[in-house]
């Protein structure tokens, strides 16, 4: 069935009288192809000149690892950064950290920062990316350290 299907997609985008079609909200293009081998439909991303796209993505440049003491309290531990393409966090403590991305935390809430190594990613690249401040707390007592590298 799902053979059958991407055949008629490739069929109705192979005789579609457009010879490409855009990517939503940039001025990329992506031309239809046939089927590969294994019946894969097959589409090259094309610029504004209709010449083919790199599929790699942009280095990034980082700053240097830094750490900070999280306390039960709720507080901006990273503050926004319209630059951002990723943001690396780690729990080097032994509570679980829980973290607001552009609002509070709350302990026992959601997302968390697992103990003794747990790492939580933001990226541009990824499901999960925010520019806005990030908030932490944990539902422990003392500080517990979070290290993170911010990239842009």
């Amino acid at each position: 069935m799902a053979l059958e299907l991407r055949r008629r997609v490739s069929e109705v985008l192979n005789n579609s009288v457009l010879p490409f079609f855009s990517v939503r909200g940039t001025t990329d293009k992506v031309a239809t192809a046939d089927l590969d081998k294994n019946n894969n439909l097959i589409v090259t991303p094309r610029d504004e000149n209709n010449n083919p796209i790199s599929g790699t993505t942009p280095d990034m440049d980082g700053q240097s690892p830094n750490g900070v003491n999280v306390t039960s309290v709720d507080q901006i531990i990273i503050p926004a950064n319209p630059n951002r393409v990723a943001l690396v966090m780690t729990n080097d403590s032994d509570t679980v950290i829980y973290i607001g991305i552009g609002e509070a935390s709350a302990p026992n809430g959601a997302p968390r920062v697992n103990t003794a190594g747990g790492v939580y990613t933001l990226s541009r690249y990824g499901t999960v990316f925010s520019t806005g401040a990030i908030h932490a707390s944990h539902g422990g007592v003392g500080n517990k350290v979070l290290t993170y590298q911010e990239f842009h």
